[in-house]
């Protein structure tokens, strides 16, 4: 008997791992643990270090997440669709209870936000992995559309954040002085190769999913950061992620046209028939993030056993999304 049932769960993850992941904001996730690969703590990914402030009306897309109205940012994020914010997968955070997206506002606390918004639901890639930063990627819904400037997304083929050029990082993060920026920073940094940024990080952690930026002369991103857009050429390719001391080590983002397929997919509705839509219809197991380190696979398992029904068209979207998807790494990786 219990054979069968790790039989269905194992037959529910692989269907999955092929779409995104959704969850209400009554669901459970863990808290991230210091990564014993890496070293670095997840609160180390979160990484505007020795920039200056933004004026927000040149980026009316940029938003700050937070767990209270008028409370601190936790983590950035865009707008890049009326009622869906971009953001890094770690920022997706169900276990703090409600999340608000304030927008239109160059302040990262307070009540000065042109709008603000009750976020109703998150989805998370799939292959999203914490301890080795994978498809760091997540998307929040919005209860309410947003009337600001939606920001466009970058090219599927890379062309628009090539090496060598100029892009500009916003967040609330930590500043050189290694305190939370009340307002809106900017900062200027070069994109580099993965290769390049291998160098600096070892082993080959930089993976075609990730890009870096910056060249370690106290330009950066920082702690707070996380899920903030990296925009070149006017538009977004990066997404804030991780990386080693601030200002000292290139950071790493994740590269959206990587993802491209996967946002588009969740812009479109294409997982709306595979989840619960509360947490009522599903064990607590299924708000779980997919898999991050060898000790939580036992949970992986488990999760999402209520989902019997066939997706059918949602499969057929996602096989497209598939070969999209390769057909753009393959052109990615002839420029790094």
């Amino acid at each position: 008997m219990q054979q069968s049932r790790i039989g269905i769960y194992i037959s529910a993850l692989a269907i999955l791992a092929r779409v995104a992941c959704a969850y209400e904001f009554s669901g459970i996730i863990r808290e991230a643990e210091p990564n014993n690969t890496t070293g670095l703590a997840t609160n180390e990914e979160s990484r505007i270090y020795g920039g200056s402030e933004a004026d927000v009306r040149q980026y009316p897309y940029i938003a700050s997440l937070r767990f209270d109205p008028h409370g601190k940012t936790f983590c950035g994020g865009t707008l890049v669709a009326p009622q869906f914010i971009l953001t890094a997968g770690h920022c997706i955070k169900t276990d703090k209870g409600q999340i608000y997206a304030s927008l239109g506002s160059k302040f990262g606390s307070s009540s000065g936000s042109s709008e603000l918004i009750k976020v109703t639901k998150g989805f998370r890639h799939p292959l999203y992995n914490n301890a080795k930063h994978l498809y760091d990627v997540g998307l929040l819904k919005l209860k309410t559309p947003s009337t600001q400037k939606v920001a466009p997304l970058g090219a599927r083929d890379g062309s628009d954040s090539k090496v060598g050029t100029m892009a500009t990082v916003l967040g609330w993060g930590l500043t050189e002085d290694r305190v939370g920026s009340f307002t809106l920073q900017k900062v200027n940094v070069a994109i580099i190769s993965n290769a390049e940024c291998n160098k600096e990080y070892g082993r080959n952690r930089i993976t075609g999913g990730m890009m870096c930026a910056g060249n370690g002369e106290g330009k950066d991103s920082c702690n707070g950061d996380s899920g903030g857009p990296l925009l070149a050429n006017d538009a977004v390719v990066g997404l804030v992620s991780w990386g080693g001391k601030c200002g000292v080590k290139a950071g790493v983002y994740t590269r959206v046209a990587h993802v491209l397929d996967y946002i588009k997919a969740v812009l479109n509705g294409a997982t709306d028939s595979l989840f619960p839509r509360s947490a009522s219809s599903a064990e607590p197991s299924a708000h779980i993030a997919l898999p991050r380190r060898s000790a939580a696979k036992a949970n992986t398992k488990a999760a999402n056993t209520t989902n019997t029904t066939k997706p059918t068209k949602t499969i057929k979207a996602t096989k497209s999304v598939t070969k999209e998807t390769q057909a753009a790494e393959a052109s990615i990786s002839k420029q790094q």
